[in-house]
């Protein structure tokens, strides 16, 4: 009865959002004779024709991103994204098929104001509705019924999400418990599962446990079954899957991504082969493509200020140092990959070998090396370490992609040699010109088990807004001449 309904459902939104299009056509051409003063009538029958390309190829663009297919857990956002991919590839096929047909006369104007409109009009029409669905879930109607098997955390968080989110429309009925000894310990408790949820004065009955499914299934009016039990119960996920696809019921397994630990975990598809990803990083998102656009742009700014550099101090350079302006190093990158690092050249030509007679005077502890007062260092090299202006030729390395503004420090291959397994999800980043360890410890962190703890910590809570707040002390640093 519920897939029958839904068809239906299915049809009448096909049948709102071709009402949508004929709409918007109509606006269309009155926005073009508000334009030019063509006479409305005219030109509304002049290009009527396009009427019987647009609805089809919007219907099966729309059908074809998953618009018509059930939506009851997506947000407002996922739901306006798919709707701006199906409208964009449906814009490609409608102006595809004018240029291919040589419809020189169909207006420009009229088109233009089309795509615009047909957009604002489906994406109202998309709000309004979803917000009546929400409406009207929220007060008990148009509900599936949900039937949990499993009585551990995930239960309850699953549980939370369901009263999180009334506007869902899922009731749940009842629990199966894993075994005999969970059930007695949930009756124990007074049904302690759910209890204090938004809306729940207790929690759903206990069913019976596991066993009983089939007769649960039989006897009573299940939609979903929200299977929720330890990960190492293989053979009672594939029990109970198996037991609800004889009966016809939809199956949704909860998964415990906090498995190990805070890294981000994540279900995704491979072509048509699902997968559960766990990462340190963030998967790509709007966010890491700001970043990336943020990246570039700083790195095109960051170059004038290179050149400019360049022109003030390369004589001096080369009279200090004896050697090449900028200074080539190779560092390691992301998950391990190598590239030439550059900076103006601060140190004596010749003397990168010297750094093992100083390793005496390293005033870090651990695989990494630092020296205050390096006596390597030039006159003009101390005043270019001041201000960080050593630092400029690396916004080329942002442009070639092996850096970001804000990230980690990109070790040497001879730190790295000396790392251990956990130092080597700091390599997950790709490194930056600057960092949390740059704008908080530069300065007083005197170990690299501090370094690593700077540097998870940025990792693991990364957002655009500190990468900002970054940049923004590391200016302020630069202007205080606070560097070594």
């Amino acid at each position: 009865m519920l897939r029958e309904w839904a068809g239906v459902v299915r049809r009448l939104v096909m049948g709102f959002d071709a009402a949508m299009m004929v709409v918007s056509f109509v606006a269309a051409c009155a926005v073009r004779s508000a334009v030019d003063g063509a006479a409305f009538a005219q030109l509304l029958a002049t290009h009527v024709w396009l009427l019987w390309v647009i609805v089809p190829t919007w219907i099966v663009a729309l059908h074809t991103v998953g618009l018509y297919e059930s939506i009851r857990y997506a947000p407002y956002w996922t739901v306006l994204r798919t709707l701006a991919l199906g409208h964009a590839s449906a814009s490609v096929t409608l102006l595809g098929v004018l240029f291919m047909g040589h419809a020189w006369g169909v207006s420009r104007l009229l088109v233009q104001a089309f795509l615009v409109l047909s957009f604002l009009t489906l994406a109202g029409e998309k709000v309004v509705l979803r917000t009546l669905q929400r409406w009207t879930r929220g007060r008990g109607r148009n509900t599936r019924n949900v039937l949990i098997v499993g009585s551990n955390g995930l239960s309850d968080r699953y549980l939370d999400s369901l009263a999180r989110h009334p506007f869902w429309g899922l009731r749940v009925i009842g629990v199966l418990a894993e075994d005999a000894s969970a059930q007695r310990r949930l009756e124990r408790d007074g049904d302690s599962l759910g209890r204090g949820r938004r809306g729940c004065a207790s929690g759903p009955p206990i069913l019976g446990t596991i066993d009983d499914l089939r007769d649960v299934l039989v006897a009573r009016s299940v939609d979903e079954v929200a299977l929720a039990v330890p990960a190492g119960c293989t053979s009672c996920i594939e029990a109970v899957v198996k037991t609800c696809l004889e009966k016809g019921v939809t199956t949704r397994v909860v998964l415990d991504l906090s498995t190990f630990g805070p890294h981000r975990g994540s279900v995704e598809m491979l072509g048509d082969v699902p997968v559960l990803s766990y990462q340190t990083t963030p998967p790509p998102s709007l966010a890491t493509l700001a970043k990336r656009i943020i990246d570039i742009v700083g790195a095109g700014v960051g170059v004038v200020a290179l050149c400019i550099v360049y022109c003030l101090y390369a004589t001096r350079i080369r009279k200090w140092s004896g050697g090449s302006v900028l200074f080539k190093q190779v560092r390691i990158g992301q998950n391990g990959r190598r590239f030439v690092l550059y900076k103006f050249r601060t140190m004596r030509a010749g003397t990168e070998d010297e750094r093992l007679t100083l390793s005496s005077a390293n005033e870090m502890e651990g695989p990494i090396f630092k020296v205050k007062d390096d006596p390597r260092v030039t006159p003009i090299g101390k005043h270019l370490r001041s201000r960080h202006l050593d630092e400029l030729p690396q916004f080329l390395n942002v442009l070639q992609g092996d850096m970001s503004l804000v990230g980690t420090r990109p070790p040497t291959p001879d730190e790295v040699a000396q790392y251990d397994l956990r130092h080597h999800a700091r390599l997950a980043w790709r490194p930056g010109i600057t960092g949390l360890w740059q704008v908080n410890g530069n300065h007083a962190v005197r170990t690299f088990e501090d370094i690593l703890r700077l540097d998870r910590e940025y990792v693991e809570n990364w957002s655009l807004s500190l990468d900002l707040k970054i940049m923004r002390k590391t200016v302020w640093r630069m202007w205080q001449s606070d560097g070594w």
